[in-house]
């Protein structure tokens, strides 16, 4: 059912894609097979979110949450501040096995175990108790952050997660992400272990304190950035500085995001 529907949006988004990899929104939205897709994604009301395993809602929720960033992206526009950006994420929703679900649902109320949003007040979903019962995962999963493409340049790339391989897949996306200098970088002189935003925004799931941050870090580098950050442990001498996030979009064009009106419902 995912399969199909991620199939399907791809192969849209490929014949409006430049030789730079950037995305005519617009055009997407305007193509006959994107109605198409739309009529697709009605299958995910029938989803049984309480029949999938750990793992299966794990890759499901994530696979999911990469779709509908890029489909909310043709079908409101590309936000461009931090007040179209929170408005996005927070209203922009899917209905998926009877429940209605954000992005901002997805991420930290599912993926999250129900953990509080940044600049939120509260658990994602509150006193909603039929919610709390059946969708967030058992226990937060850290490597999701590696995982999940808001749709900006600094983002992790979008991949394809199963259910059989899911660990597996996290690991290596934590990896990956961590790897490059743009994201994790160590100065063992200094003593600076420098991260993207995502472990500021998501301070704890990562740990309480720098050191705990760095052991968590070190678990998934290589070579000589592992050896230095291990040294800084050791000697427990690791300070946290946070790199500038990108927020820039592979958008040619789409259409023009309003932050005063009600966004929709997907599906």
């Amino acid at each position: 059912r995912f399969r199909y529907a991620k199939k399907m949006f791809s192969a849209i988004q490929s014949t409006h894609m430049d030789s730079e990899g950037l995305v005519d929104y617009a055009a997407m939205a305007e193509d006959r097979k994107y109605r198409d897709f739309q009529e697709a994604i009605c299958e995910f009301q029938r989803v049984d979110i309480q029949g999938l395993d750990h793992n299966a809602k794990l890759a499901f929720f994530i696979n999911l949450y990469n779709l509908v960033v890029l489909h909310a992206f043709t079908e409101l526009g590309v936000p461009t501040s931090s007040i179209q950006r929170s408005k996005y994420f927070d209203e922009a929703k899917y209905i998926v096995g009877g429940f209605t679900l954000s992005l901002t649902d997805i991420e930290n109320g599912i993926l999250r175990a129900n953990r509080k949003a940044p600049y939120h007040f509260g658990k994602q979903f509150g006193g909603d108790r039929v919610a709390v019962e059946v969708l967030p995962l058992k226990q937060c999963e850290p490597r999701i952050h590696f995982a999940l493409n808001c749709g900006a340049k600094s983002c992790p790339p979008i991949k394809s997660f199963t259910k059989t391989a899911v660990l597996e897949e996290l690991r290596i996306v934590a990896m990956a992400f961590l790897e490059g200098d743009d994201n994790c970088r160590v100065d063992e002189k200094d003593g600076f272990l420098y991260l993207s935003m995502i472990f500021k925004w998501y301070a704890e799931d990562f740990g309480s304190s720098s050191l705990d941050v760095a052991k968590f870090v070190v678990q998934f580098l290589r070579g000589a950035k592992k050896e230095a950050l291990q040294r800084m442990i050791d000697a427990n001498n690791v300070k946290r500085k946070f790199l500038t996030y990108d927020w820039s979009t592979n958008a040619k064009a789409h259409r023009k995001f309003k932050t005063d009106s009600w966004m929709g419902i997907f599906g």
